[in-house]
């Protein structure tokens, strides 16, 4: 093994959680800002809440690996009042890899 693929396999190893939860918030944010775009037409400040809402969805994910219950209720909440699955279904994997009892 070369040196700069064991420092590169070090650096994933430590960083690579939080990289992937990087990667599913911008997913996330970018959901939310395309529904929010498809409502604009809808009418005068409908799509506020959207907005709103989705950013909260989408916040909510950066705690998703010490409370995938709370994050999968906030998704369920999230998707009830913006259409945009992500937050649910990030939220409902990460329960599905984390706890495996009633809850799940």
């Amino acid at each position: 093994m070369t040196t700069r693929s064991a420092t590169l396999r070090r650096f994933w190893a430590q960083h690579g959680p939080r990289a992937r939860d990087i990667v599913f918030i911008v997913v996330a944010l970018l959901s939310a800002l395309a529904e929010t775009l498809a409502r604009r037409d809808e009418g005068a400040l409908v799509w506020v809440p959207v907005l709103v809402v989705g950013l909260a969805g989408a916040a909510a994910l950066w705690w998703r690996r010490p409370h995938p219950v709370a994050v999968t209720a906030i998704g369920v909440v999230v998707f009830a009042i913006t259409q945009v699955p992500v937050t649910v279904a990030v939220g409902l994997f990460s329960l599905a890899i984390r706890r495996r009892d009633r809850v799940l």
